[in-house]
């Protein structure tokens, strides 16, 4: 587990890496969790680890020197019927594809 052994919430973290995501800086992020910088840049660096060891054992096979990834929510109906980007009304598409690719 990513987060094992750690004097911080999970859910914390999540957070901080959600937060780091959608584009806040670290030390922004730091700030509002109420912690310090180095502490948030070691969370995030944890979960990236982490996500290099799973992606060694999921991408096994996968022939590509790099890929991108990219995700898209689109409302399905009436624009007017959404009332927030997150209402279960919309559909999450992922899209990953080498980066070399041309469409």
């Amino acid at each position: 587990m990513a987060f094992y052994d750690l004097r911080t919430s999970e859910d914390k973290v999540q957070l901080a890496l959600e937060m780091v995501i959608k584009g806040m800086s670290i030390r922004g992020t730091a700030y509002v969790l109420k912690s310090k910088p180095p502490i948030a840049r070691s969370w995030i660096a944890r979960a990236s680890d982490h996500c290099e060891k799973v992606n060694k054992v999921i991408l096994k096979g996968v022939e590509t020197p790099k890929a991108e990834m990219d995700e898209l929510w689109t409302i399905v109906g009436e624009k007017s019927a959404i009332d927030s980007e997150y209402d279960d009304e919309g559909t999450w598409i992922w899209i990953s594809m080498p980066l070399r690719a041309v469409l």
